[in-house]
């Protein structure tokens, strides 16, 4: 289930830049149930610079369209809820 996924970076997934991967167990079983990338400073640093430049666009972007993107991915997410469900 976490196999296919890595770090997601400047609206991209990518490996870890070295700090390998975490196993993903099953609480209740204990049962290995995949690996996610586990980020190092690097990927960290990198990921905060990312999230400013997009805070910087993200404050100048009208409050009506700020609200009609957040409609519309809300809408998705509900549209999807099973998907969601079963990842």
């Amino acid at each position: 289930m976490y196999d296919s996924h890595g770090l997601f970076i400047a609206g991209e997934w990518r490996a870890s830049g070295g700090a390998g991967t975490l196993d993903i167990t099953d609480p209740a079983t204990g049962e290995l149930i995949g690996r996610a990338a586990s980020a190092n400073l690097g990927d960290v640093e990198e990921a905060i610079a990312s999230a400013e430049k997009g805070l910087a666009l993200w404050r100048v972007t009208a409050a009506w369209t700020r609200a009609d993107l957040l409609h519309a991915v809300a809408t998705i997410m509900q549209q999807r809820t099973e998907e969601a469900a079963q990842r």
